[in-house]
């Protein structure tokens, strides 16, 4: 008998797949899935073999000595419990620190610590989303909500601008959508400060500095607009603070941004002349442009290029960058009495030198070495009388942990998810019972909140799984469904975003920026790189395989420093600290930039603590570093 779902990880694809589980479990695409288009990718089949690994953490583990001791989960819930209750007595609940991301993709799994906390008290919780906070913010203030367009419309495209994304690491089943794209015509550029993998599979490959996206994004919409190329029907009846905008591009020419961005101005010139005669032209953006503490205005002048040239509401065109993966779903469920004290998540180290909490409660986030200053926080941590961590590996946060709660894993237990890039949501089945006394995080809440005396407000995962599909129900679509079919395109997605003119701003219109965060001046100075954390291939964020033994990572550096930096192994030093790598002289990387891939051990020792416009978005490519032999 086969089971129909889609896969766990953070990761835009959420692919459809079908298991057959007879002698041995059998993993296979499914081929009625418009994305998945046959293939699935290296991650997941790791993932397949390591669930049953002995290096998995499937039992309560207290930390006594320095040392973890197996516990019974009685003794663990008794510990925590007590704790709690403390602190509630003592008017203390804030002193609870939670830190939740999207470790595993599921909905309900992960927005049960959000329920069991609301209903505890006024605890704090870690705000925001280091990855992709700012675009989403701007995408908002422009459009008045997030949509991307359906994935397969860039073959609609006749061109498409694939701008700081590297679908070829992270959204693997987009690149043969680009490529039918190529294939039926579509001219595809590359804009990106690396020239990453995707760039074999584009038409035109643009190098941008780090961080000067917006001056190209400014010179491109200066190019439209001095040549009368701008959609004026558009500006007219369809936006709003076009003028202001108008009078932020009168302080540069086309030349000072070019020189700016380091990009031609026949490039620049050309992308504008494209992008307004060959229409749709759709343009599609990744993290990258956004870490930074301008992100925010980043993103916001690459929409209004979108805007000028008219490409906004068209069936092939637009701005697609990341929507709410929880879009179609109710999840007031995870509210329902108590709202939190908010601190930014990108800023924690310095939120508890202010106020240490008593309490730090982590969940499907490796806290430790995914957001900035890492290297002060674990120090910092050291201090906090009491660390909770659910996991199931060994990482940087478990380590750090005085009591770990081992979660069950994905295929041992029952979930739902949306994707961030197209309109599926996708069930999440379980076929296997958790190995050794590993529970479902819903579980381990529900358990708590028991002890506690609120079990049954917490309720049944039953009744919530049903809960969240409310805004899906009038469309005829009910958990039942999903179960049986895997996956489902969600209705409550548009096919064209915004085709009718009307944006979901306050006054329906499409908002221009009206003021404008610039770069920070990062003059370098001699033997300083611009540092790039991109995904990797091989690995989910810090999911590196639980087999993993530790090397230091490899550091891309362009051949010119070869003959200053011989030696195969050295470190990088920024003002935070530094780590060991291994130097690989790569003629795709430019001269003022290194590039080590995102998850590393340590990498986030280096990069300091930002803040993009929104108060939320993480600043990681914003770091300065140096070389070192010793």
């Amino acid at each position: 008998m086969s089971v129909k779902g889609v896969c766990f990880f953070d990761c835009w694809d959420a692919c459809a797949v079908i298991f057959e589980n007879k002698d041995k479990l059998i993993a296979k695409p499914d081929s009625s899935n418009p994305y998945v288009r046959g293939f699935l990718c290296q991650r997941f089949s790791r993932f397949l073999r390591e669930r049953q690994s002995e290096r998995r953490i499937s039992y309560p583990m207290i930390k006594k000595d320095g040392e973890f001791k197996r516990i019974s989960w009685d003794e663990a819930l008794d510990l925590l419990s007590n704790k709690l209750k403390e602190l509630k007595r003592e008017g203390k609940e804030w002193k609870v620190v939670l830190g939740v991301n999207t470790g595993n993709a599921g909905i309900v799994m992960r927005l049960s610590s959000l329920r069991f906390f609301s209903l505890y008290g006024e605890i704090t919780l870690m705000d925001g989303n280091l990855c992709d906070d700012a675009g989403n913010f701007a995408h908002e203030l422009d459009f008045g909500k997030c949509f991307n367009h359906p994935p397969e419309q860039i073959a609609e495209s006749k061109v498409a601008i694939i701008w700081g994304r590297n679908p070829a690491r992270t959204n693997i089943h987009f690149i043969p959508l680009i490529e039918l794209a190529r294939e039926k015509g579509t001219f595809v550029y590359l804009i990106d400060p690396v020239k990453t993998e995707t760039a074999n599979f584009v038409d035109k490959y643009i190098q941008v500095k780090p961080g000067s996206d917006i001056y190209l994004a400014l010179a491109i919409a200066k190019a439209i607009l001095e040549n009368g190329w701008e959609d004026k029907k558009f500006i007219s009846e369809r936006s709003s603070n076009f003028e202001d905008f108008k009078r932020i591009l009168n302080n540069w020419t086309i030349e000072d941004l070019s020189r700016m961005c380091d990009v031609n101005p026949e490039d620049i010139s050309e992308i504008a002349r494209k992008i307004s005669f060959e229409k749709p032209a759709s343009i599609w953006l990744g993290m990258g442009a956004q870490h930074y503490s301008h992100g925010v205005s980043t993103f916001r002048a690459i929409d209004a290029i979108s805007a000028l040239s008219g490409n906004l509401g068209l069936r092939g065109g637009g701005v697609s960058f990341s929507h709410y993966s929880v879009t179609s779903f109710d999840i007031s469920w995870a509210y329902p009495k108590n709202r939190f004290k908010l601190i930014p998540k990108a800023r924690i180290a310095s939120e508890f030198e202010k106020e240490l909490p008593e309490v730090l409660w982590i969940q499907s986030f490796n806290l430790f070495n995914q957001t900035q200053n890492t290297k002060e926080l674990k120090e910092i941590a050291e201090r906090i009388p009491l660390k909770v961590v659910i996991d199931f590996r060994w990482n940087e946060t478990t380590k750090l942990a005085d009591l770990i709660l081992p979660c069950a894993t994905y295929l041992e237990k029952e979930d739902i998810r949306g994707s961030f890039w197209s309109p599926i949501i996708g069930y999440l089945p379980k076929i296997f019972e958790p190995l050794g006394e590993a529970l479902p995080e819903w579980e381990i809440y529900k358990k708590l909140a028991e002890a506690l005396g609120f079990g049954d407000e917490f309720g049944k995962f039953e009744d919530i799984m049903e809960l969240t599909f409310s805004k899906l129900k009038p469309t005829g679509i009910s958990l039942s469904l999903l179960k049986e079919r895997g996956w489902i395109k969600s209705p409550l997605f548009p096919e064209v975003p915004f085709e009718d003119g009307k944006f979901l701003t306050e006054d329906g219109k499409f908002h221009f920026l009206r003021e404008l965060k610039l770069p920070k001046v990062r003059k370098l100075k001699e033997g300083q790189f611009f540092l790039i954390t991109p995904k990797s291939i091989a690995r989910n964020n810090s999911q590196r395989p639980i087999d993993f033994e530790e090397k230091p990572p490899i550091c891309l550096i362009n051949p010119i420093w070869r003959e200053r930096y011989p030696s195969e192994e050295g470190y990088i030093l920024s003002e935070k600290g530094k780590i060991k790598v291994r130097l690989r002289f790569d003629p795709r990387v430019r001269p003022d930039t290194l590039v080590v891939d995102q998850g590393c051990s340590g990498i986030n020792d280096l990069s300091p603590e930002g803040l993009a416009e929104d108060g939320r978005g993480a600043t990681f490519f914003e770091t300065i570093v140096s070389i070192s032999e010793g």
